[in-house]
């Protein structure tokens, strides 16, 4: 009889067109999900199928049509939703850990309503203290008092153990047609200093190619636009659109808080940036970054105006071919951190 486990995550796993909710679930879940069905586990969802709409509306193929179709296809069609009432018993509960939100701590008949930390409290209700419980926190919002009342559950965070993904899906073709320099998908959260220390002078240099998507469209943010007028901004975009936001830029600039660069806490975007179709640059200030990053892609910051023109104007140069080859490097570099078959094994252990 095959092992029976449930993942619990509050995103999603298509295109997810017209949503432009910040997660990343598309870009990483999959991986986990056909690991568990390549073990030959039953594999349960949810209990909310948040893709179906999507799927529905936009049929299968281009629900899943922007990068690794098929492997997307295959982990969100064997999956299996069941309502809370009719959870089945597990060999595993694996939970990415959900916190207080504006929306998940209103009341249950208010149209805003996300029901997220109601549905967590119920899995823990039903397996805690009768199923093993894996807790990722992907988000380092699993606290002390969380700690205080499930002592037992085994906690991976994300510094200690990264996310994965198929060496596969960090190597997409490349295109020979860039319109930008730099492309950066993410909202503002504490990165301001970034943007005086490492994206101003450029695009200062390299007018008009250097795009932000997030956050910085709206009215509260006009002080920040003033502030840099040679960025270019955009709405908030869900994961359909990162390919197009990122596969013309020559490179994604791996911008980070001040907590996550000095305890060297490399975010999942690093690997979104190859599966996207772009080129990932760190900084010499970010914590160990030489182990995510080979070196002709980290930019000294020490001598920083004279490094990252350089670079810059050297991959402007390349041909398509020598493009893909460094970027190959890269991505075999990458893939040895944000190991699937790692996360996989940590997690059953």
């Amino acid at each position: 009889m095959n092992k029976k486990m449930l993942y619990s995550f509050w995103g999603y796993l298509s295109n997810r067109y017209g949503i432009s909710a910040p997660d990343g679930n598309a870009s990483y879940s999959p991986w986990i999900i056909n690991s568990f069905l390549d073990h030959g586990y039953e594999v349960f969802g949810g209990p909310i199928d948040r893709d179906k709409p999507v799927v529905e509306k936009y049929g299968l193929d281009k629900a899943f049509s922007t990068f690794m179709p098929e492997a997307r296809k295959r982990a969100y069609t064997n999956m299996k939703f069941t309502n809370l009432n009719g959870l089945p018993d597990l060999d595993l509960l694996l939970i990415e850990w959900r916190f207080e939100t504006i929306y998940n701590v209103l009341d249950k008949d208010d149209p805003a309503y996300c029901p997220d930390l109601d549905i967590q409290k119920a899995l823990m209700d039903r397996y805690y203290g009768k199923t093993k419980i894996v807790v990722l926190d992907t988000d380092t919002h699993f606290t002390d008092e969380d700690r205080k009342k499930y002592p037992d559950v085994k906690v991976i965070k994300q510094e200690e153990v990264s996310l994965g993904a198929p060496i596969e899906a960090l190597k997409p073709e490349l295109t020979s047609d860039l319109n930008k320099i730099f492309s950066y998908v993410g909202n503002e959260y504490k990165k301001m200093i970034n943007i005086s220390k490492k994206i101003d002078f450029v695009s200062n240099k390299y007018r008009g190619l250097v795009h932000f998507y997030g956050n910085w469209t709206r009215e509260d943010k006009r002080p920040f636009r003033e502030a840099y007028p040679n960025i270019v901004y955009h709405d908030r975009i869900g994961i359909g659109e990162f390919k197009e936001a990122m596969q013309d830029s020559l490179f994604v600039p791996l911008l980070a808080t001040e907590t996550y660069r000095k305890e060297g806490s490399m975010t999942f975007r690093l690997a979104e940036s190859l599966m996207f179709g772009s080129i990932p640059i760190g900084f010499s200030d970010f914590k160990d970054i030489d182990k995510f990053l080979p070196e002709f892609l980290i930019v000294d910051m020490k001598n920083y105006e004279r490094d990252i023109v350089n670079l810059i104007d050297t991959w402007l140069d390349y041909s398509l071919e020598e493009r893909t080859q460094l970027r190959d490097l890269a991505a075999d570099k990458v893939a040895r951190v944000f190991s699937n078959e790692r996360l996989y094994e940590e997690i059953v252990r």
